[in-house]
């Protein structure tokens, strides 16, 4: 059995989040913005996430630590970027841009 994997978003300022799991966990950072709205932020983080995760076509236990911090990346940049737009789904970022995000990270 493999162990569990969690992630850890790092704040801006390199603190960790304080994740009590007891597991395997992978870092990631945030993306520096200016933020302009936040509404949907989080929305856009977990659903990038999951589309990353379904492209891929493994199942959670085949996932690598090179897959989870390429999700984690992926969800981050969107979620970044969706910030720098009022709204929520008006701020979903397209994926143009956010591979060109991804390009500079």
């Amino acid at each position: 059995t493999k162990p569990a994997t969690g992630v850890l978003i790092l704040r801006e300022n390199r603190a960790p989040i304080p994740c009590p799991l007891g597991r395997r966990l992978i870092p990631l950072w945030t993306l520096s913005v200016s933020a302009v709205d936040t509404t949907g932020a989080g929305d856009i983080f977990g659903g990038s996430a999951v589309a990353q995760l379904l492209h891929l076509q493994k199942s959670i236990e085949d996932l690598t630590k090179d897959d989870l911090e390429r999700i984690g990346k992926f969800a981050t940049a969107a979620a970044g970027l969706s910030t720098l737009k009022m709204g929520g789904i008006t701020s979903i970022p397209s994926m143009a841009e956010v591979t060109e995000q991804l390009s500079r990270m």
